[in-house]
């Protein structure tokens, strides 16, 4: 089993466990009962042929149950990894597509290893933003809101331009 098979059976876990706990908890019923049935279908795309749609109906479909879990006022903490893991299935699963059609060489080995690398900071980052997001309680004005949002899409643009170079 490579590296990206066993993160993509863990990243397809997350999610449904993660929902089916926050609504369990809870006990709101039908929400654990979809988290199931949202586990099942990335299950079953996990073991069949996957395709883009079927993932990006997974990933729709766990957005869609942490927003209302978001409004329903369910624990965030549950809410976050459940988010973090689809998005990682979602983008394996695409990823996976993509190299299927091309034949193997050692490129394709450095290739997945710089994907996962930059998957797993990228996760990591987010986890950590979410963390500190759960922990930190403060207001701030709109003006300051968005001078520091043009910072971080500038940030970003150097760190993007810094990884191709």
């Amino acid at each position: 089993m490579t590296y990206r098979v066993l993160i993509l059976v863990v990243s397809i876990l997350i999610a449904p466990v993660a929902l089916l706990l926050a609504y369990g908890l809870e006990q709101y019923w039908v929400g654990s009962v979809a988290a199931l049935g949202l586990g099942l279908w990335g299950w079953y795309g996990l073991k069949k042929v996957q395709s883009a749609w079927s993932a990006d109906l997974f990933l729709a479909g766990v957005v869609l149950l942490v927003t209302i879990g978001g409004l329903l006022g369910l624990m965030t903490y549950l809410l976050f990894p459940a988010l973090l893991g689809a998005l990682g299935a979602w983008d394996l699963i695409r990823f996976q597509r993509r190299i299927e059609h091309s034949p193997f060489s050692e490129s394709i080995l450095k290739i997945e290893k710089r994907h996962l690398t930059l998957l797993g900071l990228g996760l990591l980052g987010g986890g950590i933003f979410a963390g500190v997001m759960l922990t930190v309680r403060m207001q701030i004005s709109f003006s300051v809101t968005l001078v520091l949002g043009v910072i971080l899409i500038v940030s970003l643009g150097e760190i993007i331009r810094l990884l191709r170079n």
